[in-house]
């Protein structure tokens, strides 16, 4: 039975392209066609995260032209809303770059409102952006969405994914979009079942 490590080493064994971003030349890995990420790791020692912003540029546009063959295969009459989560890599310059591309954003907790409230108020977060709030909502949360509502974010939209998080934000001054997440287990729906305040749920 062959192991993993044996995959790589056949895959690596080799000069030529690993996927679509990442090649070995001369014995190096070479990132995007021109970052040796092993001279990188020489420099700077490991473990090294490496972010590549042309490349997101890339996906992003990419996404786009994706769902927009599939809309005229299809024929759909909705739009597409690509929104960048935050939890997958919150460094200023990720974020910025998504944004910059055309990128929605997406939170899943207070601390990401408050960075997109930042974003947002500086001119880096265009108004007309949606802010989708997913993921339970402790009082931090709720707060923070609140609190960048009230500053004039008019497109800030916070995703209920329970029935006590509408109650907490009902009493908001100003109008709020509001997004609803749909369960399908109809078991769960049948009982009554709700899933807030559960990160993994």
């Amino acid at each position: 039975m062959a192991r993993y490590l044996d995959y790589l080493a056949a895959r690596l064994s080799g000069e030529g392209q690993l996927n679509d971003s990442i090649a070995m030349r001369n014995g190096r890995i070479i990132f995007a066609g021109a970052v040796d990420l092993l001279g990188l790791v020489e420099q700077y020692r490991a473990p090294l995260e490496v972010s590549f912003c042309p490349l997101i540029t890339r996906r992003i546009a990419q996404m786009q032209e994706y769902f927009a063959q599939a809309r005229a295969t299809s024929r759909y009459g909705g739009d597409f809303v690509y929104a960048y989560a935050t939890k997958a890599n919150f460094a200023e310059e990720v974020v910025r770059t998504a944004v910059v591309s055309g990128a929605h954003y997406e939170t899943s907790s207070a601390f990401d409102v408050r960075i997109a409230h930042r974003l947002w108020r500086s001119g880096v977060l265009p108004a007309g952006r949606f802010i989708f709030c997913n993921g339970s909502k402790e009082a931090g949360y709720i707060a923070a969405i609140r609190d960048l509502r009230m500053d004039g974010c008019a497109s800030v939209v916070p995703i209920l994914d329970d029935p006590h998080e509408f109650e907490l934000l009902a009493d908001c001054p100003l109008p709020l979009l509001l997004g609803v997440r749909e369960r399908k287990d109809a078991a769960d729906l049948a009982s009554g079942i709700t899933y807030g305040y559960d990160r993994f749920g």
